[in-house]
């Protein structure tokens, strides 16, 4: 499996585990990760905090504090 498909899984399963839906996204730009996340919806009772609102918004913090991911390992 493709490792960033493996690191949405991943995020995917973080949500799940803190008892929301299991969506999650890596966004990637050219071949490197630049933000991850899932959907915080349920969790937070926010109707905006999607996986796909999330991720980009975590791109800004990775440039000064570096990968938020827990990938590659």
């Amino acid at each position: 499996m493709d490792e960033f498909m493996q690191a949405a899984i991943e995020e995917a399963c973080r949500g799940l585990a803190e008892g929301g839906i299991p969506i999650g996204l890596v966004l990637v730009i050219d071949g490197k990760s630049v933000g991850c996340g899932h959907n915080r919806r349920a969790q937070k009772g926010s109707a905006v905090l999607h996986a796909e609102r999330l991720a980009p918004s975590r791109c800004g913090v990775l440039a000064y504090a570096g990968p938020m991911c827990s990938w590659p390992k």
